[in-house]
């Protein structure tokens, strides 16, 4: 695989030089590649060899204002091979707003401004949120949001490409997951503005769903395997695979994923594919012998849940980067 970069030659590593970041990419036969820009709802174009994979001079904008979508972040734009271009104008669908959501559906927007989210995750005490946000530039970053100051700060590390983060119980660090070159999972004070602990360092890629009151972490995902396991993060650092030092904790078949346990500690809810399509299911926690999975999302598919505060209820995150509860 090559990737390739702004006024130069490819290169095998990400780390090797600035090396174009966008989608959707069509080679036309003037010379040029066009693409959508990565966080941006613009075309850009830049000068480029298909015989050696090099380019010439940096990206230039094309066209702006296109409609994108919010989850493909796909340009509705395409070319000719005379270079004649159809597109359609409009909004970056991919901006989104937090948002409380009621019970009725009433929504109560926060006082912060569309940005490109990721997936984000609330505190335990219901007053910050943290969340991956991809700015104007195409900068992958971490925020954190103050829901009663109604202010956010801007977590300055050494690591790009965030994939996700949580919040432990104590409502003040993260563990975010980095992959780049490496695949990370930083222990980060969400009071500091830059720095942090690493808690995993490997090959295999890692998603911590939860971290849990004790102190461990409800893993979702390592490397290709998508169970819930439950692992202490002082084993993290060097395993290899998470059967070695984690504990199976959902013995189901299909990908089990976006684990969550209950605040008071007697649920476990979580997303499985087992039936053919992704579901919302809760399950009598600790988890017996012979587990009986309840369906919770009735009405058509599901995902991405998490403990209510109060224990009572399953909280999941609407699309349009809101907060919502049912």
């Amino acid at each position: 695989m090559r990737f390739l970069t702004a006024n130069g030659d490819a290169v095998s590593s990400l780390a090797e030089g600035a090396v174009l970041r966008g989608f959707s990419p069509q080679y036309l036969p003037n010379g040029y590649l066009v693409y959508g820009g990565r966080g941006q709802n613009v075309m850009l174009a830049v000068s480029f060899d298909p015989e050696t994979l090099a380019t010439s001079g940096q990206p230039t904008q094309v066209l702006g204002g296109l409609r994108r979508e919010a989850f493909s972040g796909a340009l509705h734009v395409a070319a000719s091979l005379d270079g004649t271009l159809v597109f359609a104008e409009g909004i970056d669908a991919a901006l989104g707003e937090l948002v409380w959501v009621d019970r009725e559906g009433v929504e109560e927007t926060l006082p912060f401004s569309a940005q490109l989210y990721g997936a984000f995750s609330l505190s335990s005490d219901g007053r910050r949120v943290a969340a991956p946000v991809t700015t104007g530039a195409g900068v992958r970053q971490l925020w954190f949001f103050d829901l009663q100051r109604g202010r956010h700060r801007v977590w300055a590390g050494d690591y790009s490409a965030i994939a996700a983060t949580t919040w432990d119980s104590t409502s003040r660090f993260t563990y975010t997951s980095f992959t780049d070159e490496e695949n990370r999972v930083i222990r980060i004070d969400a009071a500091a503005a830059s720095g942090g602990d690493a808690v995993y360092e490997g090959v295999e890629a890692l998603a911590v769903d939860q971290v849990l009151s004790d102190g461990r972490l409800l893993i979702g995902r390592f490397g290709s395997k998508t169970d819930l396991w439950l692992v202490d993060p002082g084993d993290l650092a060097s395993a290899n695979s998470i059967a070695e030092v984690g504990s199976l904790l959902v013995p189901l078949q299909g990908d089990e994923i976006f684990g969550a346990v209950s605040p008071d500690h007697r649920w476990l809810t979580y997303t499985s594919n087992a039936t053919g399509r992704y579901e919302v299911y809760a399950l009598v926690y600790p988890i017996e012998e012979s587990p009986r999975p309840i369906l919770l999302s009735r009405d058509g598919g599901g995902g991405h849940p998490c403990g209510h505060p109060k224990g009572t209820a399953c909280t999941t995150a609407i699309s349009a980067a809101g907060i919502g509860s049912r």
